[in-house]
């Protein structure tokens, strides 16, 4: 028989000194300089197409610490999941900073040493890795950031797409790839060094001199984009996707340049939230925890159904018993999506 605490015994970190209890919301209004902040979760799934690449994100945390920084976000905090290496590292679980979910750059720099690539694990789920990293415990009122960083395709999902998108707009959350993909351009000529792109724009070589950061709104239409599901999230999140390539390839000048835009570009929508609605809920183990969302948002979910559950001992497993995983193929059409019609099929068989 499974008993739970009482609503008044579960207490969330004090908002504004004000302890609250399971149940409670708080608004949170104004940048307060103890808001101008961000959690970042980075997730690399553990297979050898980023064994190299892994040994750049150390540089990659303190140089996005910098932009930030730049931004008026102080104090950031980083955080790293890893998924699909071998045995222990194949299901999606927590590494540690020094004993802690969350550190600085400098202690993710370290705790991404630790990083397992010794061979190739089963585990593609790159959505539920996403979704469980969405469900770590960031701090009230801070903007929170998702970085994927994979090797497989985002396809044949066993989470839906539209579970996905809801945790990531109830819980305010922008995400980013980083993905092996080459951008090519449509029919334009002059050749361009293409880093990446968001909903808007494309970012260049050319644009690391670029300030504020722009990028080229001009080539957007005329780069294709790639036909990937979590593509599709990280833009209708205010992300972008990158060429992880480019962390490794060419002389190290040209891979610092790659990690100066895509780190501006990370910081470009990530400003102090203005104004947030913050949950006080009871997590898996009867701890308080503080889910916030923006107050545009209508919560049209329960949060409680989207907290994580079991352990694992590396860190927490992915599943959530609350929602039942469909077992068909989950497609998309991603010409109609990016002309803003979205067509999603999901196999309840």
């Amino acid at each position: 028989m499974t008993t739970r605490l009482p609503k008044r015994c579960v207490k969330c970190d004090p908002i504004n000194g004000q302890v609250h209890i399971e149940g409670q919301e708080t608004r949170i209004e104004g940048q307060q300089e103890s808001f101008k902040s961000a959690d970042i979760v980075f997730i690399v799934e553990e297979k050898q197409c980023n064994k190299i690449k892994s040994e750049r994100l150390s540089i990659l945390a303190n140089v996005l610490d910098t932009s930030l920084n730049a931004k008026g976000l102080r104090n950031n905090r980083y955080a790293l999941v890893g998924f699909g290496g071998n045995g222990v590292h194949n299901v999606v679980h927590t590494h540690t900073l020094q004993m802690q979910l969350f550190g600085d750059a400098f202690k993710f720099g370290r705790a991404a040493r630790n990083l397992d690539f010794t061979a190739d694990g089963d585990n593609e789920e790159l959505m539920k890795a996403v979704n469980f990293a969405a469900k770590y415990p960031f701090r009230a009122g801070v903007r929170k950031i998702v970085i994927l960083m994979p090797c497989s395709k985002c396809q044949h999902q066993r989470m839906n797409y539209a579970e996905l998108r809801q945790v990531l707009d109830e819980r305010d959350i922008t995400l980013h790839l980083m993905m092996e993909n080459v951008f090519r351009l449509r029919s334009i000529s002059k050749p361009y060094n293409i880093y990446g792109m968001d909903a808007n724009s494309v970012y260049t070589s050319k644009d690391i001199k670029q300030n504020p950061l722009r990028g080229n709104p001009q080539l957007y239409s005329q780069t294709y984009k790639p036909k990937d599901i979590c593509v599709a999230l990280a833009l209708e999140r205010n992300g972008s996707v990158f060429n992880s390539l480019k962390l490794t390839q060419g002389r190290r000048d040209e891979q610092k340049y790659f990690i100066d835009v895509l780190s501006r570009r990370i910081a470009l929508t990530t400003d102090a939230p203005s104004c947030q609605i913050c949950e006080c809920l009871s997590d898996s183990v009867g701890g308080g925890r503080s889910v916030c969302r923006d107050c545009s948002l209508q919560k049209y979910t329960p949060f409680s159904q989207l907290l994580p559950s079991t352990a694992h001992l590396l860190g927490y497993r992915g599943e959530n018993p609350m929602v039942r995983y469909p077992e068909g193929d989950f497609g998309i059409d991603f010409e109609e999506y990016f002309g803003q019609q979205v067509q999603v099929q999901v196999n309840q068989n």
